[in-house]
């Protein structure tokens, strides 16, 4: 695991770079030669950065099918972006219906699901439960019950982080209570 301050700045630019062509464009893989075009660094330059990166253990790299060219997939699972530690607590993220993941978290949202010691998602988030394995949520995952919640309110009083994804337009999820710790697009709660 590595934290984004202790980088240099191109080796930054070249991480944001390669999360960007991943979670937004959609793309698994880049080139070197994407890189010398859209960032406009030297061959060299880049080749440093990424040797660095591959040592790290943020890149997987693989040989193009068919041709010479290599391409770099970035290991965000890997990635330690030093969100700091999240207070103990059941949090309540009112993640819209329409909202990308992992592009319109929150840092606090982000932070909260990879500390969650056990995610809840309702039934309108169902189809997204492969996505928060993207911003490295290791816990255990599961479908929003009665039950569940209880366990979550349980493991949240013995000091650990449990969170509950909803949509507050379609989901009946009662937050009453709970303070709001995040005001943006994606609102976060949390009972501690």
């Amino acid at each position: 695991m590595y934290i984004m301050q202790k980088l240099s700045s191109s080796v930054k630019l070249v991480l944001m770079y390669m999360t960007w062509r991943h979670l937004v464009d959609g793309s698994d893989f880049v080139t070197l030669k994407d890189m010398v075009e859209d960032l406009g660094m030297s061959e060299s330059r880049l080749r440093v950065i990424i040797s660095r990166l591959k040592d790290m253990g943020l890149l997987e790299i693989r040989p193009a099918p068919g041709a010479r060219t290599v391409r770099y997939r970035l290991m965000l699972e890997n990635l330690d972006i030093g969100l700091g530690r999240v207070p103990p607590g059941l949090y309540f993220i009112d993640l819209p219906i329409d909202a990308a993941v992992p592009g319109d978290l929150s840092l606090k949202a982000l932070s909260v699901l990879r500390s969650a010691r056990l995610l809840l998602y309702t039934q309108s988030h169902a189809g997204r439960k492969p996505l928060f394995r993207i911003v490295r949520c290791t816990c255990d995952v599961r479908p929003y019950t009665p039950a569940a919640l209880e366990e979550a309110r349980r493991l949240a009083a013995d000091g650990h982080v449990a969170a509950v994804v909803y949509s507050s337009d379609r989901d009946p999820v009662e937050t009453h209570g709970a303070r709001p710790v995040s005001e943006s697009r994606v609102k976060v709660y949390v009972y501690t």
